[in-house]
């Protein structure tokens, strides 16, 4: 895993490269124009489709002749490429002047000089557009001579993909200024190496559209002099996880209690289980209403039932002395709100037992905003609330980059760690650190995945030595499975229930592919 990069590093990461790598910073702009193509020709590979590349006055606009060149090389016959002829070109982009030249040697290539006419052309056509207007390096609202053009481009264009981030936007940006009104509305951005930071707010990435993120093989050494303690989440971080032993056995792989799941919410518990289970833990006890019972063994043969009576029927003192070894315990998943689910949310804090505790779902909603309960809990906790249940906890914010400096104060206060689930989650722990995860896609939009990812998270910290690692792998490997699905089922159709099932083979995968 690396530092999430800000925009001036990303320009040091290019010099950086150029000298380590012994190449030009043409040869560098070839690189990303060429990854830039192999996804275009993937996603659309109608030669017939017309499109239109606009290029913007430095280098993300050297990057669009560029690709533009090499579309038409392979077979991409009807290119209009727009530069208006009284824009002026970036000093010190002869990378740009370059590229521009090759281009104009080619004789099928259709030039637009006019505002007037690329709107005609756009209006009349469906035609792809690629935005190549501003890259990272721009740190300010949009001139004027441009905000006609992004007009044209957002009211006209069938379908826009931006080259590395939607023009307009700045790669640092964190939500939308009142006076920011022309940024590129794209349906895909194609980003170069890493996400940018403002790809990852809700109010500022869907600008962005779909994100696909190309490696275009910049160095690996190179380290941000940012002291933002940002990191970025990737499958990087299964190479600090353990694969399965010669002589492990189900004692090893750890034992974990739940306390998920009612009478009116059967499914949670059971969802949490499976999902502890075949992420690789020894043991699932699960602490259930004595009604559920029957439904849990039935889909869930492998479970330790501990079944109790309301209201009075269950006491947490009683279930851990009698079960010894626990390694990690997970709370809060289809309980509901009631007094009872109260009062045993706060009996199991009071026990400051020293082993990982998850709480999520109704665990924290009965905590009506009395976060400071949550210091009382001596061993690592975490708690994973979506942004409506992290807001009743904290108090309501206006928007994710206000919720995300209130992650990183309330972990470092209250000894936690705090996984704000969305896309893009965040996982903030303790000792400052702030990671960004980057699997995942709208499929975990839908009831009950939340819950998978609580029962991988109660596996990991289980098996695990290593808290940090434990949960951040447990994050990634939970948006991965949904990655993984939707090359076989429709976003719109991943249920909570496809997770559990896909869940070893994306396991599979990771260990086998890295």
């Amino acid at each position: 895993m690396r530092a999430l990069l800000n925009a001036a590093d990303l320009r040091s990461l290019d010099t950086y490269t150029v000298k380590e790598q012994g190449i030009t910073s043409f040869q560098l702009m070839e690189r990303a124009a060429r990854a830039f193509c192999n996804l275009y020709i993937r996603l659309f590979d109608n030669r017939n489709q017309m499109i239109c590349v606009i290029s913007g006055p430095g280098n993300n606009g050297g990057d669009g002749f560029a690709i533009a060149r090499m579309l038409h090389q392979q077979g991409y016959k009807r290119i209009y490429v727009y530069e208006d002829e009284h824009f002026k070109e970036y000093s010190n982009v002869n990378d740009r002047s370059k590229n521009k030249e090759l281009l104009k040697r080619i004789s099928g290539i259709r030039w637009i000089r006019t505002s007037a006419a690329l709107q005609d052309l756009l209006e009349t056509n469906t035609v792809n557009t690629i935005d190549a207007i501003f890259g990272t390096g721009l740190n300010r609202v949009v001139s004027f001579e441009w905000q006609s053009v992004i007009s044209i481009i957002n009211k006209y264009s069938s379908t826009v993909i931006s080259v590395d981030v939607a023009s307009g936007l700045q790669s640092d940006q964190e939500k939308i200024e009142s006076e920011q009104q022309y940024i590129v509305k794209a349906q895909h951005t194609f980003t170069f190496q890493t996400i940018k930071r403002s790809m990852t707010f809700p109010e500022t990435g869907e600008y962005c559209g779909r994100i696909h993120v190309l490696d275009i093989g910049l160095s690996e050494t190179f380290e941000s002099t940012s002291e933002d303690q940002i990191y970025v989440l990737d499958r990087t971080i299964w190479q600090t996880i353990e694969r399965a032993q010669t002589f492990d056995h189900k004692s090893t792989n750890g034992k974990t209690l739940h306390f998920c799941g009612s009478r009116r919410m059967p499914g949670a518990g059971i969802l949490c289980s499976r999902a502890a289970h075949r992420s690789g833990v020894g043991y699932v006890i699960a602490v259930i209403p004595v009604k559920n019972r029957d439904l849990m063994i039935s889909q869930h043969p492998e479970v330790l039932p501990i079944t109790y009576y309301e209201p009075d029927g269950l006491s947490f003192t009683q279930v851990i002395s009698e079960n010894k070894g626990i390694q990690s315990i997970l709370a809060g998943p289809g309980l509901g709100t009631s007094d009872f689910t109260q009062k045993r949310i706060d009996e199991l804090l009071e026990l400051r037992l020293n082993i990982p505790l998850i709480l999520d779902a109704d665990a924290l909603n009965v905590l009506n905003g009395n976060a400071e309960k949550l210091s009382k809990w001596p061993g690592p906790l975490v708690i994973t609330p979506h942004a409506k249940e992290f807001d009743r906890l904290f108090g309501s914010s206006e928007n994710w980059a206000e919720r995300e400096v209130k992650i990183r104060q309330f972990s470092a206060s209250l000894n936690i760690c705090i996984v704000l689930k969305g896309a893009f989650s965040r996982i903030a722990f303790p000792d400052g650190s702030l990671y960004i995860n980057t699997s995942g896609n709208p499929g975990l939009a839908k009831a009950g995945t939340g819950d998978v990812l609580s029962g991988i998270l109660s596996a990991h910290l289980a098996r695990y030595k290593d808290f940090k690692n434990a949960v951040l792998s447990a994050v990634f490997l939970h948006g991965k499975i949904a990655d993984d699905l939707s090359h076989s089922l429709s976003e719109k159709s991943i249920l909570a229930s496809d997770l559990i099932e896909q869940l070893g083979m994306s396991i599979k995968l990771i260990e086998t592919n890295g």
